[in-house]
């Protein structure tokens, strides 16, 4: 088991790492209209602090893909609508 702060994590704190930024993005999209659950967009940064607090000793590059892993997922999830919008 890795340390805190340590470079080069195991598999399985890839893993959690990846799910906190996951449930963050989905979080926040379902916060967006269509789903009327506002009160999580309030919440749903707390997961990414969380995430980034937890990768504080990481290299930028793993945080960045984690950041962008739950900005594709609030992005993709929170903006279905649009194709339906725009047709």
């Amino acid at each position: 088991m890795t340390e805190k702060g340590s470079v080069g994590g195991t598999g399985r704190d890839l893993a959690t790492s990846l799910a906190l930024a996951v449930a963050g993005g989905v979080a926040y999209f379902l916060g967006f209209p269509g789903f009327d659950l506002y009160p999580f967009a309030f919440v749903a940064l707390v997961p990414l602090a969380l995430l980034l607090e937890r990768e504080s000793g990481a290299s930028f590059r793993r945080r960045a893909g984690l950041a962008f892993a739950y900005g594709l997922v609030e992005f993709v999830g929170g903006y279905y609508w649009l194709q339906s919008f725009l047709e």
